[in-house]
C-alpha cells in the first residue's frame, strides 16, 4: 500500500492508501482505502473501471479512470499528486468518461513490484 498524506478530493480528505489488484481478466484494478480502518471499514473509493469488451485492454501500468459518480473529481485529484498521467484515449461509459491513465513511474515501483 502507497499512502496519500492528506489527500483531498471532491468527497474526501485525509490520508489516503491505495492498493494495486487486478480485475478476473487480468486489468489493473486500483482502490483506495483507509490507511487505518475504522468501525465504517476502510474502502473509499475505485478509481479504476473494468471495460473489458468494451474498450481496448490497458498496458500493465494503465487502466481506465471511472470520472464519474463518487469518483467526481478525483482524476484532476491524482494528476495534481503525480499518482497518473493521462495516455489520451477517452471513452463514454456507465454514466461518464473513462479516461485511459498511467500510473507514474514512482507509483508504479511502489505498487507493482
Amino acid at each position: 500500500m502507497k499512502i496519500i498524506t492528506n489527500f483531498k478530493s471532491k468527497y474526501y480528505t485525509g490520508d489516503t492508501g491505495f492498493i494495486a489488484n487486478a480485475y478476473i481478466n487480468g486489468n489493473l484494478a486500483i482502490v483506495a482505502v483507509v490507511p487505518e480502518p475504522t468501525e465504517e471499514g476502510s474502502y473509499l473509493f475505485r478509481p479504476s473501471v473494468n471495460l473489458d469488451g468494451y474498450a481496448p485492454d490497458p498496458k500493465h501500468d494503465e487502466f481506465w479512470f471511472k470520472t464519474w459518480a463518487e469518483n467526481e473529481g478525483l482524476l484532476e485529484a491524482l494528476l495534481d499528486v503525480g499518482f497518473i498521467t493521462e495516455v489520451g484515449q477517452k471513452v463514454t461509459a456507465g454514466y461518464g468518461t473513462a479516461v485511459l491513465v498511467k500510473l507514474t513511474p514512482e507509483w508504479k515501483e511502489e505498487l507493482l513490484s
